[in-house]
């Protein structure tokens, strides 16, 4: 985050819009990966204006995380329209880039609707396209929501076999918040058998993250500790 903030400042110190409007939308995908709605949609809007004035093509991912946003706190609907839009227009200018993470923000935010086919459409999609292009930086949760998706359809087998999936690759990738997040959404719906193991390795990937922001997903993790009694050292 502190980098993100200095990109923004540099490029509003040497008053370029274009760079301001990148710097921008970049942390807006970051607040969106941290599950942190206003600074996500404060962001987003501002990409937007800048873009629609300027007339950059920023305006089609800022409109992704915008519509997130909205949806996040109540409005669906809108919210879902806003994503189509800013994908649909995306992809048409022939951009194809960071596609993955787009499709699982609207996967995401279907959830949150809960349309489930749509959901698992997006995220097929996702997949498909990162095997396709070796964009495979947000694999694991976009594992993670399949698992999440299937669950909701009542599809026991696919959901632990998505879960299994966000976990080995978030270790893979040694990315410890995607790991943490995975194996909390395993660990909340998984037998009894499998889930000591997944806890296990919830409290070791929670001891590692010592930062002091107070992300959501690091909330949830002590949450789930403390209900199955696992002791946290941080």
């Amino acid at each position: 985050l502190n980098k993100s903030n200095d990109a923004i400042a540099l490029a509003r110190k040497i008053e370029h819009p274009f760079s301001i409007a990148y710097a921008l939308n970049f942390s807006a995908w970051l607040h969106y990966m941290l599950r942190q709605i206003d600074s996500a949609a404060s962001l987003a809007d501002e990409v937007i204006s800048l873009s629609l004035e300027h007339g950059f093509f920023w305006v089609t991912l800022g409109s992704v995380i915008a519509g997130w946003a909205q949806a996040s706190k109540g409005d669906t609907v809108e919210g879902l329209n806003s994503i189509s839009s800013g994908l649909q227009n995306y992809r048409s200018a022939g951009a194809s880039l960071s596609q993955t993470l787009q499709l699982s923000i609207e996967a995401d935010t279907c959830l949150q609707a809960n349309e489930l086919e749509r959901a698992q459409i997006c995220l097929q999609e996702a997949i498909t396209v990162a095997e396709q292009t070796g964009e495979k930086f947000w694999l694991a949760d976009i594992h993670r929501l399949l698992g999440e998706t299937y669950h909701r359809m009542n599809n026991a087998q696919a959901a632990e076999s998505h879960f299994l999936n966000a976990v080995n690759i978030a270790k893979e990738q040694n990315v410890p918040m995607l790991l943490l997040r995975a194996v909390s959404s395993y660990a909340r719906k998984t037998s009894k058998t499998n889930k000591q193991s997944m806890l296990n390795i919830l409290q070791k990937t929670r001891e590692k993250i010592t930062t002091d922001m107070a992300l959501l997903d690091l909330q949830e993790a002590d949450l789930l500790l403390k209900e199955f009694q696992q002791p946290i050292h941080v």
